[in-house]
């Protein structure tokens, strides 16, 4: 699991693009290849391949999970 701690600021896709950065980090550490994807209007994403084995591709994206507490207890809504 990776943590990060992110300023809220009024633009979901510069946060996203914050926690891909940090996952992009990582996995190079781990001997992949990164590349945060980020055109504008577009949603962020990141361009992960195995150089080992260049067949092995994927986008990632990032869904930003708000939690809203209502007396108590609490529920979480996936943010688009």
């Amino acid at each position: 699991m990776i943590t990060v701690e992110v300023e809220r600021t009024g633009d979901p896709d510069q946060i996203q693009a914050v926690y891909l950065e940090k996952l992009a980090d990582e996995l190079s550490h781990r001997g992949l290849e990164a590349w945060l994807m980020a055109p504008p209007g577009r949603t962020p994403s990141l361009y992960v391949v195995n150089p080992a084995a260049r067949a092995l591709e994927e986008n990632v994206y990032v869904a930003v999970v708000v939690l809203v507490v209502v007396g108590g207890a609490y529920s979480h809504r996936r943010r688009r």
